[in-house]
């Protein structure tokens, strides 16, 4: 069983033509951050989970926006759609525990 994480950091805003989620999460000895940046433009969005280690933060995985729940938000809406974003985001988190084996 994978014990719940601690969440650092976690901000829903909007800029640049787009919704953005910035969220670090805590468990352990590990810190993963993940971030979604759903654009105007489905080629200028992007979703990333990285992983912190002594050097800095390292790229672990990431997923085209076509495979995300938030990517039918449109940077012209003024809620953002945060509990869409919220999904995407703790599956990103999932993904990052099993690429770095932690159960």
């Amino acid at each position: 069983m994978i014990a719940k994480p601690f969440i650092i950091q976690d901000d829903h805003y909007q800029a640049n033509q787009s919704w953005c989620l910035d969220r670090i999460y805590s468990l352990g000895q590990h810190r993963i951050r993940v971030k979604i940046r759903r654009n105007a433009y489905d080629e200028q969005s992007y979703a990333v989970v990285e992983s912190w280690h002594m050097s800095g933060w390292q790229q672990i995985a990431h997923r085209h926006i076509s495979f995300l729940a938030c990517k039918t938000v449109s940077y012209q809406g003024k809620d953002g759609q945060r509990a869409l974003f919220d999904k995407d985001a703790v599956s990103l988190y999932h993904m990052a525990l099993a690429v770095l084996g932690v159960s």
